[in-house]
């Protein structure tokens, strides 16, 4: 087995909330999908899946700690608020209309 077997970029963590749909391949709508996800309800066992993540039992206090932190610690208000300097982002591509920061219903996610 290859040391890169199963690997993939992970994206950062940083305005998180914001970023909806989660996983490398967006696949997991919520943040607490991802976390029921992590606690075992949609782990597949594979060759690549270390076995102290699936032995990793937590408390449902430690998973309201955890969601809040990822969902709030880590999410800058001016970006969620849109205030300066972070009002309007866009992308300019040329030939095309500007695409919103945020997705194109401007909440945060892909598709309408």
């Amino acid at each position: 087995m290859d040391f890169n077997d199963g690997a993939f970029k992970t994206p950062g963590l940083r305005n998180l909330k914001l970023t909806a749909p989660y996983m490398h391949n967006g696949r997991i709508p919520t943040i607490d999908g991802v976390l029921n996800f992590y606690a075992g309800a949609g782990m597949v066992l594979n060759a690549e899946i270390d076995a102290e993540v699936l032995d990793a039992g937590v408390s449902d206090d430690f998973f309201a700690d955890v969601r809040d932190f990822l969902a709030n610690g880590l999410t800058d208000c001016r970006v969620e608020h849109e205030l300066e300097p972070f009002d309007h982002p866009a992308l300019e591509i040329p030939n095309h209309p500007g695409l919103p920061a945020r997705g194109a219903a401007g909440d945060g996610t892909v598709c309408p």
